[in-house]
């Protein structure tokens, strides 16, 4: 069956945070708290054809009570869920729900890699940045198939606030820019980044041109251990690091 790719579900407008550009729950913007019942989403679930279904939202899904629910009746009517979030509601036990739900990504939006700027932006109760500590927000999860990260320019400085927790990570995909005037701030080169992986055990498997060939999506694979064959086939733990 050929999955058809149609618009994002707008679930709630209620936010845990209120970022300084945000027109909606913003420090100036009117609080909003409106929310979609159950039976509104099941209605739009069951009418449009299955495919890739996005939980997207002016507030942050995470805060919809029903949110679990959402997620369940996606699946029964044959959709595949995509759940972005700021991250901050985040825990090991809410992941290992949404999976077993069936969720196949979950982006966590960040907006500033640099800890002043990140707080300049992100305004309530902000208890760490997710996209410089990945080791915090994967805590309990014993292994990391695969770790995606789209951070403008910041990719490196995710994965190194991993720390010890790089061990526990298969396969890592990431940007980096190849022009010679940068795009991003105090980013680093290329040869920086596959030399940083390179000692932490990980083997560059493939390269991939975008952004008009101003950048290249890096993806390593953890290096096998003297005779271990490499897995045939890498599973995907849907989480995204997005600066």
């Amino acid at each position: 069956m050929e999955l058809v790719e149609i618009g994002p579900v707008d679930t709630t407008e209620a936010c845990n945070l209120y970022c300084v550009m945000c027109h909606f729950n913003g420090p100036t913007a009117a609080r909003l708290e409106g929310t979609p019942m159950v039976e509104e989403v099941r209605q739009f679930a069951c009418s449009v054809p299955p495919g890739p279904l996005w939980f997207a939202s002016t507030g942050d899904f995470l805060t919809d009570s029903n949110a679990m629910q959402h997620l369940r009746t996606a699946v029964a009517y044959g959709h595949v869920p995509h759940v972005p979030t700021d991250g901050q509601l985040l825990t090991p036990a809410l992941m290992d729900e949404m999976l077993g739900i069936g969720v196949e990504e979950i982006p966590i939006s960040a907006d500033a890699i640099e800890a002043d700027s990140y707080r300049k932006i992100r305004r309530g109760r902000v208890e760490r940045n997710p996209a410089t500590a990945i080791g915090s927000t994967t805590a309990g999860i014993s292994k990391v198939k695969y770790l995606k990260i789209d951070a403008q320019g910041g990719d490196l400085a995710v994965i190194r606030s991993a720390g010890e927790r790089l061990r526990d990570i298969d396969r890592i995909s990431l940007e980096v820019q190849i022009t010679a005037v940068p795009l991003y701030r105090n980013a680093p080169g290329k040869e920086e980044v596959v030399r940083f992986l390179d000692e932490a055990g990980f083997d560059l498997v493939t390269i991939e041109q975008q952004s008009h060939g101003q950048e290249e999506n890096l993806t390593f694979s953890r290096r096998a251990a003297e005779g271990q064959q490499p897995s045939a086939q890498q599973d995907h733990y849907p989480v995204q690091a997005l600066g």
